[in-house]
């Protein structure tokens, strides 16, 4: 089966890989150059790790907790197990 590129598809799957490994690997620390950590403590922002840490505590995975200043709201989970996961 071609593309069409006239390239077989089996052929740019290595590429693909190559790419996801990459981004997979990279992202997390990309992420993490726009975010600032919110401990417990944090005046403005302690409530947020507050409730962060009561939910997590049922799963049993205790989260790092980060903002990033963003003019939209939003929310998400990243990381990997190499470079730790973070809410």
């Amino acid at each position: 089966m071609d593309s069409i590129f006239k390239i077989p598809l089996i052929s740019v799957l290595p590429l693909l890989v190559t790419f996801w490994l990459i981004q997979w690997l990279v992202s997390p620390y990309v992420i993490r150059k726009k975010a600032h950590e919110v401990s417990p403590y944090d005046a403005e922002y302690g409530w947020v790790a507050n409730i962060v840490s009561d939910i997590s505590r049922v799963s049993g995975i205790p989260p790092r907790v980060f903002l990033i200043d963003a003019p939209y709201p939003n929310a998400f989970a990243y990381g990997n197990s190499v470079s730790e996961r973070r809410i």
